[in-house]
């Protein structure tokens, strides 16, 4: 018998399970490595997409900071400077807080829970030097530049975040009044109140609305989850 006919006799009496297996071994190594690399991708894209809206947030943060915006007192740019001078020299006209809003308003309140003005002031107002910047304290805040609104953290830390006299005005006289009527920016007047939800919510932050009016009338009714949903 010849080398070549024992050499194929010696390989045929091995049990399949003993032949050698290298090259099938290589199929699995290889769609290993490409399944390995389809998740680093999808990992990667998942970093980069955040990052990229981080970078971009900080910059528009930064175009804000140094920008000379003259738009400073939402009430007074609602309501127009003659009535806004007027209301305030009158002295009816002053802020209460939250706290006296409840009282009467408290099935809004268990709808607004989740509100994001709630507490867009401690969630956006990330940077130290944003705090003093009249820029991000106007829509930040309730009443910056109106008398007796937010100043400052430290002399009017209760007026911080959006509360209800944000966007209705000093809400004194409206508590005096049982909650009928008293408001320079109230129910009676929607076009005031779509002008001061405006001020804020514009396309500068992501934040312009896709329907103002569906916007509105949500939020009108406590349902502040939805009226989000109309928000860019």
């Amino acid at each position: 018998m010849g080398s070549k006919e024992i050499s194929d006799l010696q390989y045929c009496s091995y049990p399949s399970n003993q032949r050698s297996t290298k090259g099938s071994n290589s199929r699995p190594q290889f769609r290993q490595v490409l399944l390995a690399l389809s998740i680093a991708s999808v990992v990667v894209l998942m970093l980069l997409v955040p990052a990229a809206d981080v970078f971009s947030e900080i910059d528009r943060v930064k175009s804000e900071r140094n920008s000379k915006n003259t738009k400073l007192n939402l009430l007074k740019d609602v309501i127009g400077e003659e009535e806004y001078e007027k209301a305030m020299s009158s002295k009816k006209y002053r802020f209460t807080g939250n706290n006296k809003c409840r009282m009467c308003h408290r099935a809004f309140f268990l709808g607004r829970k989740k509100d994001a003005h709630a507490h867009n002031f401690r969630k956006v107002m990330k940077y130290p030097e944003d705090k003093n910047n009249p820029g991000c304290l106007v829509c930040h805040t309730t009443g910056y530049g109106v008398p007796g609104g937010f100043s400052s953290l430290s002399k009017t830390p209760k007026f911080r975040e959006v509360q209800c006299e944000g966007c209705h005005g000093p809400g004194s006289l409206h508590a005096e009044m049982d909650s009928k009527g008293g408001l320079l920016i109230g129910q009676d007047r929607p076009e005031r109140m779509k002008k001061a939800c405006s001020f804020c919510h514009t396309k500068r932050w992501n934040k312009s609305f896709t329907n103002l009016d569906k916007a509105f009338k949500a939020y009108k009714n406590a349902e502040s989850s939805r009226a989000q949903g109309y928000i860019e």
